[in-house]
């Protein structure tokens, strides 16, 4: 147990002790005191008897002093504040004085005859004699067991005093052993203060150190905030330009989108003048079967005018006009037929470039779906450079909030770094003071010891 709980329980004991026993030394002398006034009591009720026995016997009648006698003859068995008696709690006396108040009551019917009948005189002296010795037994009774009871009380006050003996002497041998404690541990704080001084010394230094070293990281904690600051101002800038090209991407996709349906409308105008050429080559193969049919004609024809001219020669004057007309149908026959072959090589030479013209438009129209295909390809390939520099854009945006976040963490760090500085200037002051204090703390074990 340690030594301020010994001392505490030991301080508490003896005020227990010291409650307990004034309360009962309260106690017994109450009981005495009330004892002693009903004793008193007991006594003025047979002094007040044997007077009013005399004053009866005298022809003097005392109402007054018989309602006095029945008053503290009730005040001794039932108390009676005024009077200063408490109610009797001991069945010994409680008896003596029931005795007494039976005595009293029997004595007063003496008194009642006699004044009717003064010849009662001699049974009123001989009862009242029997009364002073029932009094007088009672009074004695109660002094005995007033005694008896003073007894235990005192002895009780012997108990207790010894028990108080007991704890002060406790309380004596726990002060000595918190002496030579006390003795032993001014002698180790002695040596404690003394290691500790040396400590704080030696802490002292390596708070001055430990300074230094703040200071140094301070300024090492500045460059590198400048060093977030002028990483953020470029991340900045970085974030503008790719946002620059970023909208550059946007706008040649854009751009690319706009070619694309271009080509897809000129893909569209490609394949309907191909189409249109192809069924041009159907037409021109068809005139030239209906300039075939026409030379034929022509040749028919021209048969048919020189049999026409032939007929009209052999019938004379008479096939004149016919012979003329035939000459005429011949010579349109012949310049149908030369208009025929013109026709014919006219439509060959065109076959010959509609045939051309098919060919470089269906090579034209390979190349262009082909150039299509690519341009798709480029437009894809632009999606994915639009996504790249979107997911550019977003990185470096976080980037910037990275960095921005950096420079916050450091402007902390300063601050911290800055608050540590103060908490080491407050250590080097505090182990000052400690140091300080120490020294006062030798002094005051010092003459502590002197004083033990």
């Amino acid at each position: 147990m340690k030594t301020t709980a010994q001392l505490r329980l030991a301080a508490a004991a003896l005020f227990i002790s010291s409650t307990i026993s004034l309360g009962s030394v309260y106690y017994f002398l109450n009981q005495i005191r009330n004892v002693v006034r009903g004793v008193n009591t007991a006594g003025i009720v047979r002094g007040r008897t044997q007077r009013l026995v005399k004053l009866e016997l005298a022809g003097q009648r005392s109402d007054e002093l018989i309602a006095e006698i029945d008053r503290l003859t009730a005040g001794l068995i039932n108390g009676d504040v005024s009077l200063g008696l408490p109610r009797v709690q001991d069945p010994e006396v409680l008896q003596q004085y029931q005795a007494i108040a039976k005595s009293w009551h029997n004595l007063k019917r003496f008194i009642a005859d006699f004044r009717t009948n003064p010849t009662a005189k001699d049974s009123l002296i001989n009862y009242s004699e029997n009364y002073w010795e029932i009094t007088n037994d009672g009074v004695t009774a109660v002094e005995n067991y007033s005694s008896t009871k003073l007894f235990r009380y005192q002895v009780n006050i012997l108990i207790i005093f010894a028990l108080n003996l007991v704890v002060a002497s406790a309380l004596v041998g726990i002060i000595f052993h918190l002496q030579n404690n006390l003795k032993n541990n001014l002698k180790t704080l002695a040596n404690y203060s003394t290691e500790i001084a040396s400590t704080i010394i030696g802490q002292e230094l390596l708070t001055q150190k430990q300074a230094i070293a703040v200071d140094q990281t301070k300024i090492i904690m500045g460059k590198l905030n400048h060093f977030s600051q002028d990483s953020i101002e470029q991340v900045i800038q970085v974030n503008y330009r790719a946002e620059e090209v970023k909208n550059l991407v946007e706008h040649s996709h854009k751009t690319e989108e706009k070619i694309l349906a271009d080509l897809v409308v000129l893909s569209d105008n490609i394949e309907k003048f191909y189409t249109e050429i192809v069924d041009i080559r159907e037409q021109t193969k068809q005139i030239a079967t209906i300039s075939e049919l026409v030379s034929e004609l022509a040749n028919h024809t021209n048969m048919l005018a020189l049999n026409a001219s032939m007929e009209a020669t052999r019938a004379g004057e008479k096939g004149k006009e016919f012979a003329l007309v035939a000459k005429e149908i011949r010579q349109l026959s012949n310049q149908s037929q030369k208009a025929g072959e013109k026709i014919y090589l006219l439509i060959a030479q065109v076959k010959q470039n509609i045939k051309s013209t098919v060919s470089f438009t269906d090579n034209s129209r390979q190349i262009f779906q082909q150039k299509l295909k690519i341009t798709r390809k480029m437009l894809n390939e632009f999606e994915q450079i639009v996504e790249a520099m979107n997911a550019v854009f977003l990185n470096s945006e976080e980037i910037t909030a990275i960095a921005r976040q950096q420079g916050a963490i450091v402007q902390e760090a300063l601050a911290a770094i800055q608050e540590i500085n103060r908490a080491a200037q407050a250590s080097a002051a505090g182990m000052s003071e400690a140091k300080k204090e120490m020294e006062q703390l030798e002094k005051v074990a010092s003459n502590l010891k002197a004083i033990i």
